[in-house]
């Protein structure tokens, strides 16, 4: 394996844990999930299956939409990332779990850092070109088959989550409305320092 699948690699791995990361901030901090957790918290409300199952489906249903028209943007990346994810945040959430209860002023920095920490880890992975998860993925599909930026297409995807998620009786908070209209300027900004020519 040469230096720079290596390098690749070891982007994506590191992508996938600053969103895990990201994640576990909002869940531990109990005011408002991200986005993709909203909708599957609204599903669980008329499915009685685990989180991890519908986190799971989720991301299989995107990725096959993601592969039948642009096969290109799945790869090991997709896969790094799908099952890490699920892995890292199962790790993170019982040690952040323990430092929340211990600093009154964790939920304020949660979420303040957890929308840059997911942004700035999903421009990582996806500048990468080893594959890219879900959302990102299907972001990546609109935007080449569309004129709008990538901002606004995961803007627009983030905030349908949370429509969905609402709708189905999902609970939101700060942290949640500040992920929809961050992240996708931060993934946005990330791809252009990562990849210019995108």
């Amino acid at each position: 394996m040469s230096k720079l699948e290596i390098r690749k690699l070891l982007q994506v791995l590191l992508g996938t844990s600053f969103i895990s990361l990201a994640v576990t901030l909002l869940i531990t901090a109990h005011k408002g999930a991200d986005t993709i957790s909203i909708f599957l918290l609204g599903i669980l409300n008329i499915f009685d299956i685990p989180f991890w199952v519908a986190s799971l489906l989720f991301n299989i249903i995107i990725l096959c939409i993601v592969a039948i028209f642009n096969r290109k943007e799945l790869g090991i990346g997709s896969f790094i990332n799908g099952l890490g994810l699920g892995l890292l945040i199962g790790i993170f959430e019982p040690v952040m779990d323990q430092v929340s209860v211990n600093i009154s002023w964790y939920p304020i920095f949660s979420i303040l850092v957890a929308p840059i920490l997911f942004g700035v880890g999903a421009g990582i992975y996806v500048s990468s070109n080893k594959g890219s998860a879900a959302l990102e993925a299907l972001t990546q599909l609109i935007f080449k088959h569309t004129n709008l930026s990538l901002k606004v297409i995961r803007m627009g995807l983030d905030a349908t989550m949370v429509i969905v998620g609402m709708s189905l009786g999902a609970p939101i908070g700060i942290g949640t409305l500040i992920c929809v209209v961050t992240i996708g300027p931060i993934f946005e900004k990330t791809m252009k320092v990562l990849n210019p020519t995108n």
